[in-house]
């Protein structure tokens, strides 16, 4: 019978505990919520509820667990704009937003340039 070649393959305990993020840091669930809750603060508790970052000497035995996960943005797709990224009714809407001035931000630039409501409401600019 031939050898098989040894394959590396995800641990599933780890991805299923573990999320790399977008920017390669690696997220995991902190200890001490899943009971005697009534006797910590609201405060310890709150904090205990958000995710935590898995620790700068554990990082590549974790990297070594997930070996096929995203663990940073290529350079491929960070190279490329940021409007092409997106949708077209998102770019549509950034551009839209450029555009359209607030009432107050409107008021501020007349205030600036000296001239009142009704002389910029009656000027055709």
């Amino acid at each position: 019978m031939p050898r098989s070649i040894a394959r590396r393959k995800t641990k599933k305990s780890a991805s299923k505990r573990l999320k790399i993020t977008g920017t390669g840091k690696i997220m995991r669930r902190k200890p001490g919520l899943r009971h005697l809750a009534s006797s910590k603060s609201s405060k310890q508790k709150r904090k205990l509820g958000k995710d935590g970052e898995v620790h700068v000497t554990m990082v590549p035995r974790m990297r070594e667990l997930l070996p096929f996960h995203l663990t940073h943005r290529s350079s491929s797709f960070s190279s490329s704009s940021s409007s092409s990224r997106l949708g077209d009714g998102a770019e549509k809407k950034m551009e839209m937003k450029k555009k359209t001035k607030s009432p107050r931000s409107a008021r501020l630039s007349r205030l600036l340039r000296g001239t009142s409501a009704s002389e910029a409401a009656g000027s055709p600019t």
